[in-house]
């Protein structure tokens, strides 16, 4: 069954096909027939940024109408004339994102773009006359200008939203049954082709999981949304040199200088306020810097690798020390002297365990924790037991995760224990009289030991728990998850996608993309002129 799509004066020239697989059916093919002179002239416009804009834009289209909003015999078009459409809501919720991020980054924001469209003649008089009493410093477009902006293609406003909304639903929505396990990404992903680091990211996401490719993105790229500030100012040196850094006074205490450039006092908006494990309001601290990939991402609390992320008990946010690369929030602050008090004790299986029974059997109170003495206002208990993959070939093998709640502050570690039926084997072996934690002072030094340089900054770490434990078939599978982090609702995971997209537009999209494909969608040129990547 092919459904066509209502013709387009352009679109009726662009020698390409829109082409889905027979799980979706849609169709569109086109053809021009030209004389040698017009045949010059007609490649010089279809090796165009425009054409080749139009015709991604084309796609973006037809998998939005025909897996995301399921539009049926309405166009995508139709639907945004609909302003009670979900289409029109998401596509404003997904401009009014975009339009905030770009005012955060430049306030004339809207200035700029409407000049820059009148400049190159994209917009009329009559929508000039619109749109310029709604520009200037710090404001944003209403559902009027909006929906002028959209339909004007030549904006570059619906590529730009349309694009959003396919990255939206590639993080955070793919529900439909087995569509990630039947993918080719999916299945080479797992493939023994695939490098090790690679297979094991996706052998440890649930393929049933709507953001399975939200977790994926953070496991490879290793986000971060990072507030920093460097100097080598000698005079900033010798001011600061006895500043330690606990909360946002005192960090933001380095960027009230006159002298600081305005970018280094950029703050996070509460548009793209993401969630984090610590009490402080990160939308009042200076020195933003926005969401960053891959920093220091195998060191310490920064770590993404795999063993390390595995027995992390919690999300991390927090200033790094320099010395240990560990974050320590502002409430870890606040409980420094207790921190330093508490001791890590060692986990036993309880005196009358059942031997016999496997990774996949044992529960919590299974295990207990030696504790010699309580020490007022810190507490242990057992939050989690994480069997060995089912591939492995040890089946009485468990990772014990022990939480310690030192006032409001959290401290996590892992014990793996393995047992046969005479012995116990436990990693790392812990003293009866306990292990210290990390030590932690009142705050980190602004300026480094060596008195050089200022550097601070503050991270939060956007990683996925190893927590989800799924029963199948008498054995139990573990995946990373969103669902005990600060983003686990669609609010937070939406404002996640899209952060995460505006950080790295070309290479996300790309990936975006390349998963449609995967399932079925595809561009095919019928003309060399046209190329598509």
């Amino acid at each position: 069954m092919k459904n066509h799509p209502k013709k387009n004066k352009f679109l009726k020239k662009l020698p390409f096909f829109l082409v889905v697989g027979t799980s979706f059916s849609a169709l569109v093919s086109c053809a021009v027939n030209v004389d040698s002179s017009e045949r010059i002239e007609e490649d010089r416009r279809l090796s165009s940024n425009d054409v080749k804009d139009f015709v991604e834009n084309a796609f973006v289209e037809n998998i939005l109408a025909q897996n995301i909003f399921k539009t049926g015999s309405n166009s995508l078009a139709s639907e945004f004339r609909n302003t009670n459409s979900q289409f029109f809501a998401e596509a404003k919720a997904a401009f009014d994102f975009y339009q905030n991020y770009q005012i955060s980054l430049d306030p004339t924001y809207s200035l700029k773009f409407i000049a820059q469209l009148q400049s190159t003649n994209a917009i009329s008089a009559s929508d000039f006359a619109l749109l310029s009493p709604q520009v200037g410093y710090n404001k944003t477009f209403n559902d009027q200008a909006f929906i002028v902006l959209y339909n004007n293609f030549s904006t570059g406003i619906a590529r730009e939203i349309n694009k959003m909304l396919l990255v939206k639903a590639y993080l955070t929505q793919l529900d439909q049954p087995n569509l990630i396990k039947d993918s080719q990404i999916y299945k080479d992903g797992i493939s023994a082709r695939t490098s090790f680091t690679s297979r094991q990211i996706f052998q440890n996401i649930d393929p049933n999981s709507p953001d399975f490719f939200l977790i994926h993105l953070m496991l490879t790229k290793n986000p971060v949304q990072v507030w920093q500030f460097e100097s080598n100012d000698p005079n900033s040196i010798s001011t600061f040199s006895q500043l330690k850094i606990k909360d946002t006074n005192t960090f933001n205490t380095l960027l009230r200088s006159e002298n600081i450039n305005s970018r280094l006092t950029r703050k996070e908006q509460e548009f793209e306020k993401l969630g984090k494990n610590d009490e402080i309001e990160t939308t009042l601290l200076l020195g933003y810097a926005g969401i960053l990939y891959r920093q220091n991402a195998s060191l310490g609390d920064l770590s993404f690798q795999f063993n390390d992320l595995r027995v992390q008990g919690q999300t991390k946010s927090g200033f790094l020390d320099p010395t240990s690369n560990l974050l320590w929030s502002a409430k870890d602050f606040q409980n420094f002297n207790l921190i330093n008090q508490a001791k890590m004790f060692p986990v036993e299986l309880s005196p009358n365990f059942d031997r016999k029974k496997t990774k996949d059997q044992v529960q919590i109170s299974d295990f207990e924790i030696k504790i010699p003495a309580q020490i007022p206002g810190i507490s242990y208990k057992i939050k989690n037991v994480i069997p060995t993959k089912d591939n492995d070939a040890n089946k009485f093998a468990v990772g014990v995760i022990v939480e310690i709640s030192i006032n409001s502050s959290k401290f996590y570690y892992n014990v793996d224990v393995s047992w046969d039926e005479n012995r116990t084997f436990y990693n790392p072996q812990i003293n009866a009289d306990g292990q210290d934690l990390p030590k932690i002072d009142s705050g980190i030094p602004a300026v480094s030991a060596d008195l050089s340089k200022i550097s601070v900054k503050y991270y939060n770490k956007l990683a996925p728990l190893y927590d989800k434990i799924v029963q199948e078939n008498n054995t139990k599978q573990v995946y990373f998850s969103l669902e005990n982090t600060p983003w686990n609702t669609q609010q937070e995971k939406t404002k996640l996608a899209y952060s995460l997209y505006l950080a790295d537009q070309s290479g996300i999209f790309r990936d975006a993309k390349d998963f449609f494909e995967s399932i079925g969608y595809k561009i095919e040129t019928k003309d060399p002129i046209v190329k598509i990547s």
